[in-house]
């Protein structure tokens, strides 16, 4: 294994050792007050460390509007490029520890609600939504082996998760490895090839045709001699 992708999975180990169930809200804010979701779901991460006191607040009440969540923060829209560049929306992302009483949040700029949402992790319809659900928080919309974004699968449960890097997860090389000696497997056991043999059993005929032919004008020269 390469020195860059062992230090890689090392970090994913080290990170998964220290991480919590957590709420993430991505938000594309926009400055004209314009908010969409990119993605509230569940994940097993770590909360975001600290916040810049600003404008903005996130607000998370449970079903009786109990804050369980508020925080103020700054938003940035610009590029810290040389020279900076102004921009006019940015993605932000809020990891919060998770609680199950959480009910509904809100984005505020100042007093002025610019967002909300309800917040629904599994809804059990047969459908991953990506942006809501996850294997982690709805397994029966979210199974292991299909795409949700997330990469869970870093210890062996004989289930290669998709959205793994390779070398990630170890049950996606041992599928690899499996469909490999499949194929090797598949190789020996088709059927002969009759068109070739055909061929061959032809050609045979020819050549002993004509070293028949050849054999029997030799015995007639010297006959006749």
């Amino acid at each position: 294994m390469k020195a860059p992708l062992f230090l890689l999975v090392c970090l994913v180990f080290v990170n998964l050792a220290s991480a919590e169930t957590i709420l993430s809200v991505n938000l594309e804010v926009y400055e004209n007050d314009s908010v969409f979701d990119r993605g509230i779901r569940l994940e097993q991460n770590n909360p975001t460390d600290s916040f810049f006191p600003g404008d903005y607040r996130l607000w998370i009440a449970d079903s009786d509007n109990l804050t369980l969540f508020e925080e103020n923060m700054s938003i940035d829209f610009v590029i810290f490029s040389d020279p900076p560049t102004l921009v006019d929306k940015t993605l932000l992302e809020v990891r919060v520890p998770y609680n199950t009483r959480m009910n509904h949040l809100s984005f505020y700029r100042g007093e002025k609600e610019i967002f909300s949402a309800k917040i629904e992790v599994c809804n059990n319809d047969s459908f991953c939504d990506i942006s809501k659900e996850s294997y982690f928080s709805c397994p029966s919309d979210c199974p292991l082996d299909e795409e949700d974004g997330l990469c869970y699968n870093v210890r062996p449960d004989v289930i290669c998760d998709p959205d793994c890097l390779k070398g990630l997860d170890p049950d996606c090389d041992r599928e690899q490895a499996d469909l490999g000696e499949e194929d090797s497997f598949a190789g020996k056991d088709q059927p002969p090839n009759y068109f070739l043999l055909t061929g061959v059993f032809l050609l045979v005929l020819l050549m002993a045709f004509f070293t028949y032919k050849k054999i029997r004008g030799s015995s007639q020269v010297l006959a006749n001699q």
